[in-house]
């Protein structure tokens, strides 16, 4: 949902912008189906490992992406 809020939003400001050119921005479309996809996937996972119990790996993860975002 944030994803496709961001992806009509950005798009709206571009179509309402003063100086309108006729390029239409890829990059728009290309991050959204990145983003898309990635989040997909990701849920799929952490489903999964929910149903078969694996919980402490997601765990792990976690603290490993919060430990790097502390460092960096």
């Amino acid at each position: 949902p944030a994803t496709i809020g961001a992806f009509i939003y950005e798009t709206y400001k571009t179509l309402k912008s003063e100086s309108l050119s006729l390029k239409f921005e890829w990059t728009y479309v290309i991050g959204f189906l990145v983003a898309l996809v990635v989040g997909y996937l990701a849920l799929w996972i952490l489903m999964k490992l929910l149903k078969e119990g694996k919980f402490y790996i997601f765990s792990i993860y976690t603290f490993i992406v919060g430990l790097s975002a502390l460092i960096f």
